[in-house]
Formats: structure tokens, sequence, C-alpha cells
């Protein structure tokens, strides 16, 4: 006999676990747009290009045409490579 009684059982208690998964998500996705002032979390900071600070501390990911960390004022440190001629 098949244990259907089991089967359901856990396909319930995995919903709700999903459930309550998606809900903490989108609380926190809430809570940070607010403390945001309305605008969207940072994502991917390694791969959004420009320098990044090197305060290990810090570690802001400022613009590419930066001479100062905006957000400890830290110099940014730049190579000049000149390939070629």
């Amino acid at each position: 006999m098949f244990p259907f009684p089991l089967l359901m059982t856990l396909i319930m208690g995995a919903m709700v676990l999903v459930t309550i998964w998606l809900g903490t998500r989108f609380f926190m996705e809430a809570v940070s747009w607010l403390f945001n002032g309305g605008r969207p979390r940072r994502r991917n900071r390694r791969n959004g290009g420009g320098i990044a600070c090197r305060n290990p501390r810090c570690r802001h990911l400022n613009a590419d045409e930066a001479n100062f960390c905006a957000q400890c004022g830290r110099t940014l440190r730049r190579n000049y490579w000149t390939g070629g001629s």
C-alpha cells in the first residue's frame, strides 16, 4: 500500500516552508526598500564596474571617474598602464 497520507503531509509541509521563505524574502526586500529611501538594493557589486575602495572595512564601489571613496573618503589608487605606443 502506498503511503498517501505521509506523502501529502510532506508535500504540505514543503509548501508551508516555501511560503514562509518567500514571505520572509518579500518582507526583507520591502524593509530594505523603505530604509534605502525607495531606491532598490545594490546587487552584484562585484560585477557592476567602478573602483572598489581599498579599505577592507569599507569596500564601497565608487564610480569609474572617482578619486576618493564616497563612503570613507580614502584616496582610490589607480593603475595607469599604457599598452604599446
